[in-house]
């Protein structure tokens, strides 16, 4: 049997509570019925389990709120809302944090707590409101200012997005003829990519990869609602056919495809079971090439997202991991004999002072692209793009904004070049963009960098 009040403690403790000889003073009472009280998240918890969440919130809020028998600890209720959000259950978790906000309203980790539930499920306005209230409450919340700015980043792409629909059915023939879907190239002003084939109102398009002889696009795109896929464009004798769901892609959650620089190998994130099993498991995939140019089947390689590699095999990529650091920083795994080595964390200013996401290795390994978020001078939102270019030592360099042309507050992320090395691709605004890789050359003479 719980005991749930200081007079029940003292009655289990008889007379000696009352004693100097014993030490039981009021602090020690209070000690020892917290230590056979139940807090108000254990409460929740079991009202969830048994009465499911709707009659859980109206029976709380009926005996347990405000009930001295049961301790509103704050920490055990956050606890008890990531716990929910890591089980894949957010409105569990709102509710949680929730009721935690209210019991504890001048906190501001409650606050915060409660705007990364409503992230988590999706209402952004709230979680924006809420963000907002803890930063108030402390305006050293990096965290929440970080989400804050990630938030009205997102308002900013949707705004930003083209307005072009799709003007062609998947694999329909275009008619367009020529390098890059025989679009007008930009110079050093980016331009959208594409529009109404590549870049398309309603849906989220990145992660370009261009096979080596130009003759193939890839890219992934999520529409709204909708899970990532990859897409391919190809270029035929009667020109370019509308971009269409790659084979090996189909059925499986998939993106940010990667092509080595021979074109013998694509890698690509993708959730989905290995040969041998039903599980489904999140990686990097592989497809190589057979003798008639297809590719065939998608190989788990190895734990990881948004592979890179180099024209000597060296492979970079994000460590989701954890395999290096929890920090999930971006790594290489250095070519070695017939294989690759152990994982290396970049070094240079590529993780640091915040570690990078989504890379681009140069094929000649002179210079690695990729976003972060949280830097200073940063635009906001979520994710700039920045370049590190390789010292004559082989060190990096310390990383450079690519500047006020190309980032925006919104988001900016998943760089990549093309195999001429003249145009970089990224996203922004929802959609593709691209622009001259001359942009670089801007950034390395004012910098004073020897380039080997």
């Amino acid at each position: 049997m719980r005991i749930r009040s200081a007079f029940g403690i003292l009655l289990l403790l008889g007379s000696a509570a009352f004693s100097p000889a014993a030490g039981m003073d009021l602090a020690n009472v209070r000690s020892a019925w917290r230590l056979q009280a139940e807090t108000t998240a254990q409460a929740l918890e079991s009202l969830i389990d048994s009465r499911g969440l709707a009659a859980a919130v109206t029976e709380f809020q009926k005996t347990i709120a405000g009930n001295e028998k049961y301790i509103a600890d704050e920490k055990a209720m956050i606890i008890l809302g990531y716990k929910y959000l890591r089980n894949g259950r957010p409105a569990e978790a709102v509710a949680a944090f929730k009721i935690n906000a209210e019991a504890h309203p001048e906190s501001w980790n409650a606050w915060d707590s409660l705007a990364e539930g409503h992230l988590v499920a999706g209402d952004q306005e709230k979680a924006e409101t809420f963000y907002a209230k803890s930063i108030g409450l402390n305006p050293k919340n990096e965290n929440g200012k970080a989400r804050l700015s990630e938030i009205r980043g997102w308002r900013l792409d949707a705004a930003a997005e083209t307005p072009e629909a799709l003007r062609f059915s998947p694999g329909a023939k275009t008619g367009l003829r020529g390098p890059y879907l025989g679009q007008k190239p930009p110079g050093l002003k980016p331009e959208l990519f594409a529009p109404g084939i590549v870049s398309s109102a309603r849906s989220f398009e990145f992660g370009l990869a261009i096979a080596p002889d130009g003759r193939e696009i890839y890219f992934t795109r999520r529409e709204d609602g909708g899970r990532n896929t990859i897409l391919v464009s190809r270029l035929g004798d009667d020109g370019w056919t509308a971009p269409e769901e790659a084979p090996f892609a189909k059925g499986f959650p998939s993106g940010e495809p990667g092509l080595t620089p021979d074109g013998r190998k694509l890698f690509f994130n993708s959730n989905r079971p290995k040969s041998d099993s039903d599980q489904a498991e999140y990686g990097i995939w592989v497809v190589e090439r057979a003798a008639d140019g297809s590719w065939g089947e998608p190989r788990l390689h190895g734990p990881g997202m948004c592979v890179t590699a180099a024209r000597n095999g060296n492979l970079y990529m994000t460590d989701v991991s954890g395999l290096v650091s929890p920090d999930r920083p971006v790594i290489v795994y250095p070519r070695s004999g017939e294989g690759n080595g152990p994982p290396q964390r970049v070094g240079g200013g590529v993780n640091a002072p915040t570690v990078a996401d989504h890379a681009f290795i140069a094929p000649d390994e002179s210079y690695i692209l990729f976003d972060t978020s949280g830097r200073p001078g940063g635009q906001g939102g979520e994710g700039d793009l920045h370049v590190c270019f390789r010292n004559p030592d082989g060190s990096w360099s310390e990383a450079f904004n690519l500047g006020d042309a190309i980032n925006t507050p919104g988001t900016n992320f998943v760089p990549s070049v093309s195999p001429d090395g003249r145009y970089i691709f990224y996203m922004t605004g929802r959609d593709i963009y691209w622009v001259s890789a001359d942009i670089l050359d801007t950034i390395r003479p004012a910098r004073k960098l020897q380039m080997p």
